[in-house]
């Protein structure tokens, strides 16, 4: 009879459970950190709609949060629905926020790139795109884009690039448009057969949550056309208005790593005219 160590019995266990092991529970499913029409923030799972709650945001009765991203110090930063908008830190274990300071510009959409520049467009009819380096409250106004933001604001995490949502004049729907990040110059690139309110990059795609039918959708940024993902579940049914990508998205751990000798113990549609100053 052949006797083997206790090393061996351990490698000979774990790699016999490891074939158990679904293949896709080594993958994890994009999460990002959302805030509703109700000022409930918490994470949500892009791929099942599931909205996990980590507290409410401590905003005045009214105020909403508009746009968020994460700055070059690693804070989560948002902008409120105030004509000027107020800039806000928000901590991300408990919703927990605190008011930084007052800017010169609405905001009916903000997002921020991987060296936390925030990329935003004003509740102007004619919204003007403009960037901020928060903490800062100084803001870098590029250009009138000419066009009245619809919500959506999503930039490339390398700030190249950013997309945003424009209201239609042919259809109930909002058009996906481009915005030259250096000259503000828009192209109307096409109908995303949506109503999406706010949006994000993820791994290369462009996601957005329409205020209609609160489902997550990708949208294609060659013809604007938006694809259903799933139905999101945050409380009462709110709209989401303003997402941010973590700082780290955490991996599932399981059974195979310690195989390897790792130890591893995760529309507003309805007050739209709200966004454009009167």
């Amino acid at each position: 009879m052949e006797f083997r160590t206790l090393s061996q019995w351990t490698l000979l266990v774990v790699g016999a459970l490891a074939v158990f092991v679904p293949i896709k529970s080594l993958s994890a499913s994009p999460i990002v950190y959302v805030a509703d029409l109700q000022n409930d923030f918490g994470t949500l799972n892009l791929s099942t709609g599931a909205f996990s709650q980590l507290g409410t945001l401590n905003l005045p009765a009214g105020d909403y949060i508009y746009g968020m991203g994460f700055g070059a110090n690693g804070n989560l930063y948002g902008l409120d629905s105030d004509v000027p908008a107020n800039l806000w830190q928000i901590n991300p274990a408990n919703a927990d926020a605190t008011e930084v300071g007052t800017i010169d510009q609405g905001a009916a959409g903000a997002t921020a790139d991987a060296a936390g520049t925030l990329f935003a467009l004003s509740q102007d009819l004619s919204a003007n795109f403009y960037t901020q380096a928060p903490p800062s409250t100084t803001t870098n106004v590029i250009a009138a884009t000419g066009y009245s933001a619809a919500g959506l604001a999503a930039v490339t995490p390398d700030g190249s690039a950013f997309y945003a949502t424009v209201q239609s004049d042919t259809s109930p729907y909002d058009d996906l448009a481009s915005v030259n990040v250096s000259t503000g110059a828009v192209t109307d690139i096409g109908s995303t057969g949506y109503t999406p309110d706010a949006g994000l990059f993820v791994d290369g795609t462009l996601y957005g949550f329409d205020t209609t039918s609160n489902a997550i959708v990708t949208l294609n940024t060659t013809t604007g056309a938006g694809t259903y993902v799933a139905t999101y579940d945050t409380p009462d049914g709110q709209n989401i208005v303003a997402a941010a990508t973590p700082v780290a998205v955490p991996e599932p751990t399981g059974i195979v790593a310690l195989a390897f000798g790792g130890v591893a113990l995760l529309r507003r549609r309805g007050v739209k005219k709200a966004r454009v100053a009167q």
